[in-house]
């Protein structure tokens, strides 16, 4: 049997091997918005990042995270290098080391048992649901720093729990507090330390012992709905931003949600930055009540391997892979399915993996060359699916070209990949938008943005068709105004006002204005569209 160093080290070893081509990457995505946020590149913005949603005020309505330590840890990198995209490359791929490290650590106080804790750190940073969180600065950033605060929070309290110094409770505390100041989510892990203590503690003083350790968690809890209340503003009507609260439909997605990660898990193939997604809209027998018995199923399973080793690590390790989901499966019809979300979770997964693998070692003969095989094999076949998968975040154009092959129903993918192109041939761009088309003939967004392009190619005819089909196909969510989509009804203002400035080009200004006023009764507070509409009447000689 290796010792838990050479694990360790060999782990180590294959992290590095996947991903120092990541230093010559470019900026992709969410990257680009962080580098044009302008006080992000002084030391003013170590004070300025908790005063700012995430996205330092430059999202359009707002957003509803607070994560000021995203743009701290941005804002370090900008100042402390030359700030190129392979500086912060380098960045990410150190902060997936230092997750890799505490994994390991966390895996030593957790099991008392370094081997397994080496080998389930292993697997957990070669599955390939680390690579969007490890070749994406953005996600490394917010899911990558989160996830050593995590891990230091629950190493500090274990150590609590056996030295029983108060010190390192305290410093558990203080880590969860970071760990919401990256990722908000996080908010799950009291829940952990409860559990641990209720199943731990003696029965006399179990409730005591409970809510006194809760104690340096509930102070940094409030410590961080202070600094977000202080921060956040109320979205306005056109944000696209998560809105908080769960209702009926949220629930009718969960289901199917906890199949797609769980299967995502077990098999990770086929990743990228978007994937086609479906709300569940009501109790179908393919897309809830089979996902459902599959997650009774998944907690009955727990149940019985709880019974059956009576170690409460099972419900631990169980808890924390369902409490990191929750957020992203109780909001399945708001949040984006992606791949990160697993970073957390498959801890549990890599652990199993492990202590299958060396339980079966240490009991020789047959199950010891078997888990040998089984083990290489498996590391082998996730180092080489993060390889490949790795490769598509080389720069945008892979990256949304990738996203359209395994999402070809994602109309932000076609209309992302479409701008891209366009910039080299502003044909392609239509021709992009136009696949989509026959995929997606219903989609207000493509028609949309295939007026958006062939305006600005001077194709107005084609631009105000278009519009037009795009105002036609909206007409199905305009008929219930309660239900719309911001995003389609602020789409249906954009395409009514470029009509009316086809329309003011032609010369029919009664049409033009018509379409300047449409646009201006759903967002009244637009500038462009009072200007628009301003303009055309000033050269009428009429007031608005």
């Amino acid at each position: 049997m290796p010792s838990s160093q050479a694990i360790f080290r060999a782990g180590l070893v294959l992290l590095l091997a996947l991903y120092i081509r990541t230093l010559s990457f470019d900026f992709v995505f969410d990257d680009l918005l962080f580098q044009r946020i302008p006080w992000i590149h002084s030391w003013h913005a170590l004070i300025h990042a908790f005063r700012v949603d995430a996205f330092g005020g430059t999202i359009e309505g707002g957003s509803s995270y607070y994560r000021p330590f995203v743009s701290v840890w941005w804002a370090l990198v900008e100042r402390l290098t030359p700030g190129t995209a392979a500086w912060y490359h380098l960045a990410t791929l150190l902060t997936q080391v230092l997750v890799y490290f505490t994994a390991f650590r966390f895996g030593c106080e957790f099991f008392e048992d370094e081997q397994l804790a080496a080998l389930t750190a292993m697997l957990f940073v070669l599955h390939p649901c680390e690579v969007e969180s490890t070749a994406w600065n953005v996600s490394g950033a917010n899911n990558g720093q989160a996830a050593i605060y995590f891990f230091v929070t629950l190493i500090f309290y274990f150590r609590w729990w056996k030295t029983k110094r108060w010190g390192w409770l305290a410093g558990s505390g203080a880590f969860h507090l970071l760990a919401l100041l990256t990722k908000e989510s996080l908010v799950i892990t009291p829940v952990l330390v409860l559990l641990h203590c209720a199943m731990q503690s003696e029965r006399a003083a179990r409730w005591r012992s409970t809510l006194v350790v809760l104690v340096p968690y509930g102070l940094a809890t409030g410590v961080y709905l202070a600094l977000r209340q202080a921060a956040i503003k109320p979205l306005a009507g056109r944000s696209n931003a998560i809105r908080t609260g769960v209702n009926l439909g949220d629930l009718w997605s969960g289901p199917a949600a906890f199949w797609w990660y769980l299967r995502k898990l077990i098999v990770p193939t086929r990743m990228a930055i978007l994937h086609d997604w479906t709300p569940v809209t009501g109790p179908s027998t393919a897309r809830f009540v089979l996902p459902l018995m599959i997650f009774v199923a998944f907690c009955v399973l727990v149940v019985w391997a709880w019974k059956r080793t009576g170690s409460w690590r099972v419900l631990f390790l169980a808890a924390s892979f369902l409490l990191n989901l929750v957020p992203v499966i109780v909001y399945a019809n708001r949040v984006t399915m992606h791949e990160r979300y697993l970073q957390l979770p498959s801890y549990s997964f890599c652990a199993l993996l492990a202590y299958a693998a060396l339980w079966a070692m240490r009991d020789g003969g047959t199950k010891r060359i078997f888990a040998i095989v089984f083990s290489v094999s498996l590391i082998a076949a996730w180092s080489a699916v993060t390889w490949y998968e790795t490769g598509f975040w080389d720069n945008n154009l892979t990256l949304w070209t990738r996203a359209v092959q395994v999402a070809p129903h994602s109309v932000n993918a076609r209309v992302e990949l479409a701008r891209l192109v366009t910039e080299q041939d502003p044909g392609a761009g239509i021709r992009v938008l136009d696949e989509g088309l026959q995929v997606l003939p219903e989609s207000p967004g493509l028609w949309r943005s295939k007026g958006l392009m062939e305006f600005n190619a001077g194709k107005l005819s084609d631009a105000g068709k278009s519009f037009r089909r795009s105002l036609e196909v909206s007409s199905r969510f305009a008929a219930n105004p309660a239900t719309e989509p911001s995003d389609v009804k602020y789409g249906r203002a954009t395409a009514l006002f470029f009509i009316a400035q086809i329309e003011q080009q032609k010369g029919d200004l009664e049409s033009a204005e018509q379409h300047y006023r449409n646009a201006l009764d759903i967002d009244p507070e637009n500038a462009e569209y009072q200007r628009g509409l301003a303009g055309l009447l000033s050269k009428q000689g009429r007031g608005q």
